[in-house]
Order: structure tokens, then C-alpha cells, then sequence
């Protein structure tokens, strides 16, 4: 199916691959069930993508892949007056490379870059406790997520290295931009190499970042120093769970002992 206009439904299951072309607006309303994939084209060679429509933003049954695949970013998901919140449910997956342009709720996966680059997102974004972020890591090159508002983090990180990448020893890079982060990812997966690294997310505030460091490097900057020192008394009086060093579910004194020795042993 090949949208070339303006094209509404209303109270239809849609199973198929959508193509919504150059210039071209689909508009979904009322029960309206999406699987399949929707697949949003590029601009070239005209000044505007093709556009999602919601009007209603309740995506929570389904499993759908919308797929937004403008290099230049403008592609989009947006929402219809009235519609408050877009939710995604955990059978839909959001991949490559555009904006969503309303508050949205994540259960599903969101993938930045097709295969490499940015996702845009301009209103606050919960990722859910069953939401997935895939972030694509190359050798000099990685996927990210920028926001011009709030991302709350929940769910899952996945890591995913390619293009050769199998780090050896320290690195670090920037995933993440947004006004504000706020926080934290229930579990990470990240591809295990025998480095004697430890794997971790740092979030600056406005910035997060993944990367492999020795154990007290908490801040990500390859070393230990007071900063980490100051970092771990703040996150370990959260009990934020990167501070459960022997991962048995309790911040205690074996979580202190670990990383005051940690500290004194340092980064290689």
C-alpha cells in the first residue's frame, strides 16, 4: 500500500507493509488497529517528508514497525489536536531516522539510525519499564538520541556493536542529549569481551553516555578520583543500582568494602 496524498482511516485493521510517500500525510482515527510496518520516505527530492498522523494516540495493541527513514531528520510522528500523549505499546517498534512531535510513552522498542544516526524527539519521552532503546556502536560512529525536552529512562539499553568494534580497553560515548535526563535504565546489555572492563551508563544531567571502565570510574572520564568518590556517596544514598557492585539487591557495607578497594586499585 503506497500513500502519495492525504489518506484518513477509521475502524480497520491494518496488516500490510504502508509506504507513505513524499509530501504525503496518513491519518489514523478511531479503531484502528496497526501490524505490519509503516514506512515514512525520505524528502529528496522535495523540501517535505511524509507524515504519521494520530488522531487518536493510543497505539498499545498492535505490533507495528514504523520505520522513518529521512536523512535530514524530518520524517515524523506526530499527534492531531486533543491527543495529549502518543503510547506506544510493547508490540511496536520505532526505528530510523526522524522526529516523534508530541509527549510520548514508550513500551516498545525505539531504534535510532538506519543503519547509523540520529532520532529527534521534541516533547517529553517516557521509556517505560518494558520499553527497549537500541543504540548501534561502530568504531568511530554510534547511533543517538537527541531532545529538545525530558526523557525519563526506564526498561532496557540494548547495545549493539558492529562494523568490527570489539574494544579492548577504555571507551565512552554519547547517546544521549536531551534538556533534561532523568532516571535510569532497569537492566543494560552490552556485548561481553573478556577486557576485564566494567560495563555503565553515566548521566551528566543533560548527557548520557556508555562505556567500559574500570569499577570506581562511575563518572566515565578513565580515571578515579574525587569526583567518583562524591558520585558514588550520592548514588549509593539512592541506592541506584550501579552501586550494587556484588549484585545481591542490598547497598551495604560489601558495597563500600568493593569500591574503596576498587578506588585504591584504579584505572589500568
Amino acid at each position: 500500500l503506497h500513500i502519495l496524498f492525504w489518506t484518513e482511516f477509521t475502524d480497520i485493521h491494518i496488516d500490510a507493509h504502508v509506504k507513505i510517500g513524499r509530501d504525503a500525510l496518513m491519518i489514523i482515527n478511531e479503531n484502528v488497529l496497526l501490524d505490519g510496518s509503516i514506512e515514512i520516505e525520505d524528502s529528496w527530492p522535495t523540501t517535505a517528508s511524509g507524515s504519521l498522523l494520530l488522531l487518536s494516540g493510543d497505539l498499545q495493541d498492535g505490533s507495528c514497525i514504523f520505520r522513518l527513514l529521512d536523512p535530514e531528520g524530518d520524517a515524523a510522528i506526530t499527534a492531531g489536536l486533543g491527543v495529549e500523549r502518543i503510547i506506544f505499546g510493547p508490540g511496536h517498534r520505532v526505528e530510523g531516522v526522524g522526529r516523534i512531535r508530541q509527549t510520548a510513552e514508550m513500551h516498545g522498542t525505539l531504534s535510532p539510525g538506519f543503519p547509523i544516526d540520529n532520532f529527534e524527539l521534541e516533547y517529553p519521552f517516557e521509556l517505560t519499564e518494558t520499553g527497549r532503546l537500541e543504540i548501534e556502536v561502530q568504531k568511530i560512529s554510534n547511533d543517538t538520541l537527541s531532545s529538545d525536552s525530558v526523557i525519563a529512562l526506564g526498561g532496557t539499553l540494548d547495545i549493539l556493536f558492529s562494523d568490527g568494534f570489539e574494544p579492548t580497553a577504555f571507551w565512552k560515548r554519547e547517546i544521549i542529549s536531551a534538556e533534561s535526563i532523568t532516571g535510569h535504565f532497569d537492566h543494560i546489555l552490552i556485548p561481553s569481551f573478556q577486557n576485564g572492563l566494567t560495563s555503565r551508563t553515566y548521566n551528566s544531567g543533560t548527557q548520557l553516555y556508555i562505556g567500559q571502565s574500570c569499577l570506581a570510574d562511575l563518572d566515565l572520564d578513565g580515571d578515579v578520583n574525587f569526583s567518583d568518590i562524591s558520585l558514588f556517596i550520592s548514588m549509593f544514598r539512592a541506592s541506584h543500582p550501579e552501586t550494587d557492585f556484588n549484585k545481591d539487591g542490598l547497598f551495604n557495607f560489601l558495597d563500600i568494602s568493593i569500591f574503596i578497594a576498587s578506588v585504591g586499585t584504579g584505572c589500568p
